[in-house]
């Protein structure tokens, strides 16, 4: 079904509510979903609910960065079975590409893709389902746990993260969770930059190379069920996230 999001990285959200002094429960139903929804990552919401739901949590708390907040806590684990096939591939540049090949599945209303041109590899991320709400924080949200899932897989940070967010307020939690942080907050895209070719560190690799052919069967065979095919279309994203590596 397009305009789907999977739950995933979201089961960090009550949490983040309550540290900042809020009622889970309170704030989630006044976005008109279902609390329940948010214990299982496997479970999933409307595209235009997700940005309603961060249009609630900043609304309440008054956190100009919460979408960060939300993101800085996950990394491949909350992709589930794509998050442990990134783990077992042999570079970085292959994890990234597994995540680019499987996102589909689990999400129908954004894109995520890799560029390499001229040595440097753009990571991207876009939102391109019409009519959402709070973009910036689902792109704020996307670009930390992409920041978290190359520090976990390759035990680096970027050379550089920049992002397309308007320019907030108080810049510091951004620098703070995606340093180094550098160019304008303003910038069309954001980024960051590292090596794309580093192996992927052997303590990440969870799963043998039995159980990665096994989860790649798996994923084949959702690829095969018709329900699961959509088309993407050409994205003239409203908001993207570049993770850059050279």
């Amino acid at each position: 079904m397009e305009g789907q999001h999977r739950i995933g990285a979201l089961v960090e959200l009550p949490q983040v509510l309550r540290e900042l002094g809020e009622d889970p429960a309170t704030v989630i139903a006044s976005a008109g979903i279902n609390a329940e929804l948010l214990r299982n990552s496997e479970n999933s919401i409307s595209f235009v609910e997700l940005g309603r739901l961060f249009e609630a949590c900043v609304a309440a708390t008054r956190c100009e960065h919460f979408g960060l907040l939300v993101g800085s806590r996950s990394g491949t684990t909350c992709l589930g079975l794509v998050g442990r096939l990134m783990q077992t591939a042999p570079t970085l540049k292959d994890a990234i590409l597994d995540l680019c090949t499987n996102q589909r599945r689990y999400v129908r209303g954004a894109v995520t893709y890799l560029v390499i041109e001229n040595e440097v590899a753009f990571w991207g991320y876009a939102v391109h389902y019409p009519g959402v709400q709070a973009i910036e924080q689902i792109s704020d949200a996307a670009t930390a746990i992409g920041f978290n899932m190359m520090r976990e897989l390759i035990g680096a940070v970027p050379e550089e993260v920049l992002t397309s967010r308007r320019t907030p307020s108080n810049a510091e939690p951004y620098r703070a969770t995606l340093a180094p942080l550098r160019g304008s907050m303003q910038s069309s895209m954001p980024w960051c930059s590292l090596p794309v070719c580093l192996p992927v560190l052997f303590a990440a690799q969870t799963m043998s190379f039995v159980e990665r052919w096994k989860s790649r069967s798996l994923l084949i065979g959702l690829s095969n069920n018709p329900a699961s095919r959509i088309r993407l279309p050409v994205c003239s994203a409203q908001a993207c996230s570049f993770l850059t590596c050279r």
